[in-house]
């Protein structure tokens, strides 16, 4: 693993596996805050023996921008503490957990077992005496939430935001807008995104993900965008989840089943 020191008091932990994986901490005063967990406990174990031996003994209180796999599984190695996502993250997580497993779970890192959060928000969460706040962001995913160092200004905001484009998978395609032009308005000294390099994460990668947003929302003609061959992978595979998506709702409308 990769450790990149970031404003006075926090670290992007960066893994090589799945277009490079970052996790955020934040080494306050009360707790020690971690913003996702990975691919499973073994990583995890390794960053718990990292802060035993600089003497951080402040409880660490998790974070889980969205449901998806490798972002929780390492959920397990801090069953005993405070795991933090919205409310439509963790019942998300809870009915896709098993299914996702099965179908990536050669990616494992040690043993996953399903650890779901336990301290659950819907609009915002705030640690005042440390200065670290957590809202909701929907986007990548309908549970996206995001996490601010409001003390050194550093916004970690999970996947949605990605460099060359976001993967969506969520049709509010609406408040996916909201939430990246809300990222513009809050304007931090840092953002720190859940797949990538340091050198892409800056507040043009937002405004380039806010104008993609929009026009895939707007169905409006995409042709201005300089595709390259993983820009036109990801969009062909946004557009085919929109699809599906759009199917699945209308087959429950008229009652029917839909396969897949």
């Amino acid at each position: 693993m990769k450790i990149t020191p970031i404003g006075s008091r926090g670290r992007m932990i960066s893994f090589p596996e799945l277009s490079t994986t970052n996790v955020y901490l934040i080494l306050a005063a009360k707790a020690t805050y971690l913003c996702d967990t990975f691919l499973g406990p073994e990583p995890m174990e390794r960053i718990k023996a990292m802060l035993m031996a600089e003497g951080r003994n402040q409880p660490i209180v998790v974070f889980n921008s969205h449901k998806d796999w490798d972002h929780v599984w390492g959920n397990c190695a801090f069953a005993n503490a405070s795991i933090i996502a919205t409310e439509r993250c963790a019942a998300k997580m809870s009915s896709h957990f098993s299914a996702e497993l099965a179908e990536f779970g050669e990616m494992a890192q040690g043993e996953v077992v399903p650890v779901y959060p336990n301290l659950l928000f819907t609009d915002r969460l705030i640690f005042p005496d440390d200065g670290v706040l957590f809202f909701s962001s929907p986007g990548h995913t309908e549970g996206s939430a995001s996490c601010l160092d409001m003390e050194d200004d550093i916004l970690f905001v999970g996947d949605n935001v990605e460099h060359p484009l976001p993967y969506v998978f969520s049709s509010e395609l609406g408040h996916y807008a909201q939430t990246l032009a809300r990222y513009l308005e809050l304007r931090p000294a840092g953002i720190i995104t859940g797949h990538g390099e340091r050198e892409t994460m800056t507040l043009d990668l937002v405004r380039a993900n806010l104008a993609y947003v929009k026009a895939l929302a707007a169905g409006t003609d995409l042709g201005e965008f300089e595709w390259d061959e993983e820009s036109r992978t990801i969009h062909q595979q946004n557009l085919g989840w929109l699809a599906d998506h759009a199917r699945g709702t209308l087959d429950s409308i008229s009652g029917g089943t839909r396969e897949g």
